[in-house]
Order: C-alpha cells, then sequence, then structure tokens
C-alpha cells in the first residue's frame, strides 16, 4: 500500500523532533533538571546553616553578661558561638557523613569583610561593646562546602553556602518594686524566693539594678544610699557585692522585706521612675518591674512641711 503524501510528511516532521530531543536531552534537559536538584539541595544546606548561624548569634549575645569585664565576657561569647554552630549542623571533613554531604565547616577565619574564606586571618564571631548606646552585638559568619550531584556534567563538582547573622544585647536598668501589704502575707515567702532567683540571673558589673518595696508607703531598699536622699544616684552595677549589716546588697534586702500596711503604689513607682532617672542611662533598657497583689488602696502625703 502506497504512503500519501501527507503521511509522509508528517512521518518526516517527528523524526525531526525526535532527534532534535535526543540532542537536546543531554546539553539542555539534563542540566535544567540537575540545576534544579542541585539548587534544592543547596537551599537546604542554606536554611540548615542559616539557622545554625542564627541560633549561634542569639546564644552568643545571651552569653555576655558572664565575666566582669568585657574581654572575658568576649572570649565567653564566641566560644559559645562556635559550639552553638557546630552542635546545630553536622558536617563532615571528607564530604561524607554530613547535612546533604555538606563539609569543611568555616567559622573561623574570615577576611576583612567577614567573609569565610580558605586561610582567612581574621575571626568570624566579633563581639562589640558600643558604650554610647550602651549595647553589644555579636556578628557570626559561616561557610561550608557542599558537593552537587547533576551539575558535575557542567564541569561543578562543589558550592559554597555562607551565611550570617547578627544579634544584640542592651545593658539593662531595673527598678524592682515589690509589695509587702498586708494581703501579701500568704506570698510574701514566693515573691522573695522568685525576685533572689531573678536577681541571681543577671550579672554584677553591667547591668543596674534597684529595688523599691513598698506598703502603705514606700523606700528606696536598694541602693541603700538612696534611701531619703536629696540626690540619689540610681540602680548601680554592684548589686551583689558582699554586704555589711549597714549596707546590704540587694539580696539581703530582699531577705529582709516584712509585711506591713496598706498598698500604696503610687508612691513606689513614683520612687522608682525616679531611680531610674537618677542612673541617667537613657541609651539602656529602662525598666521597672512591679510585683503586687492587687489594686492600690491608700496613699502617702505629707502636705505643707516646710522641713
Amino acid at each position: 500500500m502506497r504512503m500519501r503524501y501527507s503521511e509522509r510528511k508528517w512521518s518526516r516532521k517527528a523524526g525531526s523532533v525526535m532527534v532534535m530531543f535526543t540532542l537536546m536531552l543531554p546539553f539542555v534537559l539534563v542540566p535544567m533538571v540537575g540545576l534544579a536538584i542541585d539548587a534544592t539541595m543547596l537551599y537546604s544546606v542554606k536554611a540548615k546553616l542559616q539557622a545554625a548561624v542564627d541560633g549561634g548569634a542569639i546564644a552568643a549575645a545571651q552569653s555576655l553578661n558572664s565575666g566582669m569585664t568585657f574581654t572575658a565576657q568576649k572570649a565567653t561569647a564566641e566560644k559559645t558561638a562556635h559550639q552553638f554552630i557546630r552542635a546545630n549542623i553536622v558536617t563532615s571533613t571528607a564530604g561524607r557523613g554530613g547535612y546533604w554531604g555538606a563539609y569543611d565547616l568555616n567559622d573561623t577565619n574570615c577576611d576583612l569583610n567577614g567573609q569565610p574564606v580558605t586561610g582567612g586571618s581574621n575571626p568570624c564571631v566579633i563581639a562589640a561593646e558600643d558604650n554610647t548606646n550602651k549595647r553589644r552585638t555579636v556578628a557570626v559568619n559561616a561557610s561550608v562546602q557542599v558537593p552537587l550531584l547533576f551539575m558535575r556534567v557542567l564541569g561543578f563538582s562543589t558550592a559554597t553556602v555562607t551565611a550570617k547573622g547578627t544579634a544584640a544585647r542592651r545593658d539593662v536598668v531595673m527598678v524592682l518594686v515589690l509589695d509587702r501589704s498586708n494581703s501579701m502575707t500568704p506570698a510574701l515567702q514566693a515573691l522573695k524566693d522568685g525576685a533572689t532567683s531573678f536577681v541571681n540571673q543577671c550579672q554584677s558589673g553591667r547591668g543596674r539594678l534597684g529595688l523599691v518595696a513598698f506598703g502603705g508607703s514606700a523606700m528606696v531598699a536598694y541602693p541603700p544610699s538612696d534611701w531619703n536622699r536629696a540626690v540619689p544616684t540610681g540602680p548601680d552595677t554592684s548589686f551583689k557585692d558582699p554586704d555589711t549589716a549597714a549596707s546590704p546588697n540587694i539580696l539581703t534586702s530582699i531577705s529582709n522585706i516584712a509585711i506591713g500596711s496598706n498598698t500604696g503604689t503610687a508612691e513606689a513607682l513614683m520612687l522608682a521612675y525616679k531611680e531610674l532617672q537618677a542612673a541617667n542611662q537613657p541609651g539602656a533598657l529602662n525598666v521597672i518591674v512591679l510585683f503586687t497583689d492587687g489594686l492600690p488602696n491608700g496613699i502617702t502625703a505629707n502636705f505643707n512641711n516646710t522641713a
């Protein structure tokens, strides 16, 4: 049976398409599919590394209260960042066993711009302090090598994935305002225990803490030198220093709080605010923390007293 002209023409076109498809397979389609697969793998490694770097920066910033001097704090922060990164992304040195084959983690050698490079002479974790703005920062950079799978066809065997993160911590000026009114009788010990535990998590030498205790009236319990003083100095950085009977530290002052009288919250908050003003640290995080079990029910007033 003879093939009609239109059928022969269609057959030639189909053959041409198959030839073009065959030619495109190694040069276009395989590289495109390989690029998509390798890009997905690199994105996954990037997300993992970024999470590790961000976590390392935050953990390092949180550790900046460890040590009396910034030099000691800096060393602790940098060590914390390295430990956190290594704990949160698994890498190897031979390209096997790591997350998606990731290897050669570099979070120690960077160039002048903070980019991880082989043989870099600058650190990749940098802690710095800004005394003007009462803030300390930690910048973290890291990189890993990732073996490629399909892009080897085009001569690309590995790719470098980098991540960077920054965390900041402001110095704190805080006044604890503790209610010691009669209604606090069943809860006072729990309040004192909680306040003591909180203070023990703060590091002397950097943050500033103060204490106001109030019942029907209020007093500055720490620093003790500010009690009834015309020009107070405000919360200080030595709140946990060894104390004496004449000059107790903030922990002793908390333990000495006793029950008494009404709830005169207004005067307590006024004194706490004046203490923050006296510290005069506008760049810091200035905070009043009020602990009370109820609404104010009294005030303290001293009218027309010229003394």
